[in-house]
């Protein structure tokens, strides 16, 4: 029994070994390729990789900051992203007041560009928002910059709106960020070409509306008897 069993046993594997052997050129050839190219991949993006990669700051510049202009921060663990600003103005107070709202990407959106519609809104107490100024940028192959934590950045990923904007006196306390429309384009559409102003989704599902941090500002002195 066992013989018969060994003897089958071989059979099978020179049955095996000859069923290889049969095997063409050209079906090896086709072979070869099928699973040298494999199946096509290709990382489709969706509005998630933008929402996920890119980051809104609004904050007063450095350059400002002083004596009689503090800001105070809080980040996020890793420090790469201001969660909230709290900024303290001591008298004499500015006629302008510069909030400089930086866009942070950590993704180049080459395959489809980003147009970007932005408003900077401030916010005064019993008072509706309104907005003190508007910009427009489109996150490309430029997405990324690497110098963005020491304020290097250059336009478009850096805009400015005066928070004092329209005001004859400063008020007690008010509240500035900035508001983001990001529409994804579709795939190979040209960013030279692109008009982030009448730029339009392929689908809804490619718009979405991000929020900067919360900018409070402070004006000590104003509201108090002297």
């Amino acid at each position: 029994m066992r013989k018969w069993m060994a003897l089958f046993a071989v059979a099978a594997l020179v049955a095996g070994c000859s069923a290889e052997k049969f095997v063409t050129p050209e079906e090896k050839a086709n072979m070869t390729t099928v699973m040298e190219k494999g199946s096509p991949v290709h990382d489709v993006l969706t509005i998630g990789d933008v929402e996920g990669n890119t980051t809104v700051e609004a904050n007063i510049p450095q350059e400002l900051r002083g004596v009689n202009l503090k800001v105070e921060e809080l980040s996020t663990r890793s420090r790469e992203v201001v969660t909230m600003a709290t900024a303290t103005v001591k008298p004499p107070y500015p006629e302008s007041l510069e909030v400089r709202v930086v866009i942070h990407c950590k993704k180049q959106f080459r395959e489809r560009p980003v147009a970007v519609r932005g408003t900077v809104y401030r916010e005064l107490d019993n008072a509706d928002r309104e907005a003190v100024g508007t910009f427009q940028t489109v996150l490309g192959s430029n997405a990324v910059r690497y110098q963005e934590k020491d304020w290097l950045t250059e336009p478009p990923l850096q805009f400015s709106a005066d928070a004092l904007a329209g005001l004859d006196t400063p008020p007690e306390t008010m509240l500035v960020y900035a508001e983001v429309e990001v529409v994804l384009t579709a795939e190979g559409t040209d960013e030279a070409t692109l008009d982030p102003a009448t730029a339009t989704p392929p689908i809804p599902a490619d718009a979405s509306v991000m929020s900067s941090n919360p900018l409070r500002i402070n004006f000590e002195g104003v509201g108090t008897a002297p």
